[in-house]
């Protein structure tokens, strides 16, 4: 089963940042339906992939919501 979610989680650190705002689809992976949490934990990772230099920054906005 997949699931559309929106995602808004913003990472600082020393007047830097990196953002994500938009929507992210999720399959059902072995009977486990995503949660907010696990949604927002993927965005948070996906982003310091992008920029490293941001690790051990501060989540400073995080808004996860499955969408209808």
């Amino acid at each position: 089963m997949r699931t559309s979610w929106y995602a808004h989680v913003r990472i600082e650190k020393n007047g830097k940042y990196v953002e994500h705002k938009g929507t992210l689809d999720a399959e059902t992976v072995g009977g486990r339906v995503p949660t907010e949490r696990m949604m927002a934990e993927q965005v948070a990772e996906m982003l310091l992939q992008q920029s490293p230099h941001l690790r051990g920054g501060r989540i400073t906005a995080c808004e996860v919501r499955k969408l209808a």
